[in-house]
């Protein structure tokens, strides 16, 4: 492990949600009980895992600030989305707020934590950046239902649906573009923002086939944007492993690659690694070798379960053949998409602490998921050695990459995903809901 974290220089930080995770100063509530400071009393959660993250991570560059908004329904017609905060309650000092939401005047969350206040992530980017390291902010959409459903599913029925999509989704992007606390500004101190994230469904609306409306209203999106942070701030979009590319022979999101506003291609690459073995039969070569060859690379499952040879230019593994070429959609007209033309970052990437995680990296599981199923029927099991031969092994095959290329690599950066600005809160579980989840989630073992 020690010879990982050498390698490892970017990672993604996670909540996203939670009023005060972020925050820099110790926050107490009316009670003086601190609800930031659970492992050590003179120092806030988030400052002791920022130092901590340091400390272990001596190479790191760059970390992605997840930040989380709100959709109060699934509909795409008639959702909001706004910041919410967990409760009511009121707390001494530091009184929550972003942008124009108080604490009095927005909603609960019934399923998440809330988000972070506007406070908290000024201070944490400035205690990030005066460490030495750029500073990523990464808004993600939750979706506050029961279900928690996921952003990729988020799927409109019609243009109104997409339209009133946006409507709401710009005024969360558009508030980070913006933000001001205490007379310093956010876009002052960070290097990139990414607009938007594995909206998969969503972005695939066309009425025709040809025309995809959500991608035209993500690069009006991004050309706003733009404009607010100038060219000093880089933007991106993180695409699905399974979206950046083409749907059914149309590369839809080209347009928006092609964008003048858009910086770089953001992906969020959880590929498949290796094709349904189990963890004895994986090994360091294996997986380094899984990134070019296999499952989407070489071929893909069809709905009958038969291996079907693929196309180069429809292998969504082989990103360096994505890269290199034209790319021309199956109606014979060409993409906007220059080949080479911009350098492509990993916004995500990471395993689980499971056995057999490279047979489905995407696979996200929680402590009650140690029976989910992995290819070939394989169960799930921990196993933070398989999660650490699959990071080192990612690493190194794409430094190799970079390496062969020289100033023209092709993937410029790689955010691991990821660490949480929650400290040890896996020890902690009367205070943090989600403790069990960590020994077989995404987080990284160190």
């Amino acid at each position: 492990m020690a010879n990982l974290n050498q390698k490892i220089e970017s990672i993604v930080l996670i909540p996203g949600s939670g009023e005060f995770v972020y925050d820099t100063d110790i926050v107490k509530d009316a009670y003086g009980e601190s609800v930031n400071a659970h492992f050590d009393p003179h120092t806030s959660d988030a400052k002791l895992a920022v130092d901590n993250l340091k400390a272990k991570l001596p190479n790191l560059k760059s970390v992605s600030l997840v930040v989380g908004w709100f959709a109060d329904s699934s509909d795409t017609e008639s959702m909001t989305i706004s910041p919410r905060v967990e409760s009511k309650k009121s707390y001494a000092g530091d009184q929550w707020n972003v942008g124009d939401y108080s604490r009095a005047d927005t909603k609960m969350t019934e399923n998440w934590g809330g988000t972070p206040s506007d406070k908290s992530i000024i201070d944490i980017v400035k205690y990030l950046t005066d460490s030495g390291v750029k500073v990523t902010i990464y808004p993600m959409l939750y979706v506050d239902n029961e279900e928690q459903t996921w952003r990729g599913y988020l799927k409109a029925e019609s243009k109104e649906g997409v339209d009133n999509f946006f409507n709401e989704y710009n005024k969360f992007i558009l508030h980070y573009a913006n933000l001001e606390h205490d007379g310093v500004k956010l876009k002052d101190m960070v290097d990139k923002i990414i607009i938007g994230s594995e909206f998969v469904e969503m972005m695939r609306y066309t009425e025709d086939g040809k025309s995809f409306h959500a991608v035209d209203k993500m690069l009006d999106l991004a050309d706003q944007t733009k404009a607010i942070v100038g060219d000093s701030v880089k933007l991106t979009y993180a695409a699905n492993w399974d979206e950046y590319s083409q749907y059914e022979g149309t590369f839809y999101l080209d347009k928006l690659w092609a964008s003048k506003s858009i910086d770089m291609v953001g992906i969020d690459a959880y590929f498949k690694l290796t094709d349904g073995i189990t963890q004895d039969q994986i090994n360091y070569d294996i997986v380094k070798h899984g990134w070019e060859s296999g499952v989407d690379y070489d071929y893909y499952v069809n709905d009958d379960g038969i291996k079907e040879k693929l196309d180069p230019s429809y292998a969504i593994k082989n990103i360096k053949y994505w890269w290199e070429h034209e790319h021309i959609n199956t109606d014979g007209s060409h993409s906007e998409w220059q080949p080479s033309s911009k350098p492509i970052i990993f916004t995500e990437f990471g395993f689980s602490s499971i056995s057999g995680t490279t047979n489905d990296p995407s696979l996200y599981i929680s402590s009650t998921g140690t029976n989910t199923p992995l290819s070939d029927g394989i169960k799930a099991e921990y196993n933070p050695d398989a999660q650490i031969l699959a990071i080192e092994a990612s690493i190194d095959y794409w430094n190799e990459m970079h390496q062969a290329m020289g100033d023209d690599a092709l993937v410029q950066e790689m955010s691991l995903y990821c660490f949480d600005l929650r400290g040890d809160f896996a020890s902690d579980p009367m205070h943090f809901s989600d403790a069990s989840d960590y020994q077989y989630g995404h987080w990284l073992k160190m």
